[in-house]
């Protein structure tokens, strides 16, 4: 019988990004980063990311997890759910810190210089706005 493989997330907090709160699943993430990293890593990050604001740490059988973004749920080392975490490391959306065990960023970080060339001139104002200028006080 095969043994079940399960997946572990945890935050991985970041104090330079935070602070500016925009949510992997919000207007700024969906514009920006949908486009450079694709719907089914753009999906993972926000459903997890979501349950991480709810639960210190999440698992997610392999299948489950590729099941619940519309991806094959196997196992393979080279199957979807992998390819999509691996694509989440290679933005550093998500880190790992072993085959199973995932630190996921908690919000969207600017994009850079390069990213922001590759799409429409909105979205580079859109990221000078949100990142650049200075922050209201709250109050």
């Amino acid at each position: 019988m095969d043994e079940i493989e399960v997946f572990t997330f945890n935050p991985w907090p970041d104090p330079a990004i935070d602070p500016y709160g925009q949510d992997p699943n919000g207007d700024w993430s969906r514009l920006a980063w949908l486009p450079i990293i694709g719907p089914s890593s753009w999906l993972m990050w926000g459903t997890l990311a979501a349950q991480l604001r709810r639960e210190a740490d999440v698992t997610w059988a392999v299948e489950a997890l590729g099941a619940a973004h519309g991806l094959s749920g196997s196992t393979a080392r080279h199957g979807p759910v992998r390819r999509t975490l691996a694509r989440l490391c290679q933005f550093r959306i998500v880190t790992d810190l072993s085959d199973s065990d995932f630190l996921v960023r908690m919000t969207a970080p600017p994009l850079s210089r390069r990213q922001v060339e590759r799409l429409p001139e909105f979205v580079a104002e859109l990221q000078r706005q949100t990142f650049e200028l200075p922050r209201p006080e709250a109050g």
